[in-house]
């Protein structure tokens, strides 16, 4: 599960020197229908989202990629920062913290988000002769005979 909690000294890009924040969180190199965005924050440099998802079609070892937007009503978003938590800083205990956001080779805020990992357990294989009950075992129509001591032994099936 990941959780956008907020951001901060993120870049003005709308006139007037805000912007119209929302992140997409992805899996670099899977499909884009495996994403998670946030809602758009009107006019601020301080968003706070508070927003959690599961991102489908994650699986362990995978890295975790931000990507934070300017909303624009009447041309294309601009990316305002991005950022790619490895896989190792959050395995297998999760990660809670600020992330810098990068857009090019300059800083451009940061994110503070957090990451649980849920891993299954696998489950037990089920026992061949479970549905089997004492009661229903019969003698099987051969014995073995003990090398060492000579003894009989009857099976049942």
């Amino acid at each position: 599960f990941v959780l956008i909690e907020q951001a901060d000294g993120l870049r003005g890009a709308d006139f007037g020197g805000k912007s119209d924040p929302y992140v997409i969180t992805t899996v670099p190199g899977k499909v884009n229908k495996n994403k998670f965005r946030t809602k758009v924050q009107l006019a601020t440099l301080t968003p706070v989202w508070g927003e959690e998802d599961e991102i489908s079609g994650y699986e362990l070892g995978d890295n975790i990629e931000f990507v934070v937007f300017d909303w624009d009503r009447t041309s294309a978003d601009d990316e305002l920062g991005r950022v790619t938590l490895e896989a190792a800083d959050f395995t297998p205990d999760g990660f809670s913290g600020w992330l810098n956001l990068t857009l090019g080779s300059s800083a451009q805020g940061r994110l503070l988000v957090k990451v649980d990992l849920y891993i299954p357990i696998p489950p037990k294989p089920p026992d061949p002769a479970e549905h089997i009950t004492h009661d229903m075992r019969k003698p099987a129509p051969f014995m073995l005979r003990c090398m060492d001591t000579g003894k009989v032994h009857r099976l049942a099936s």
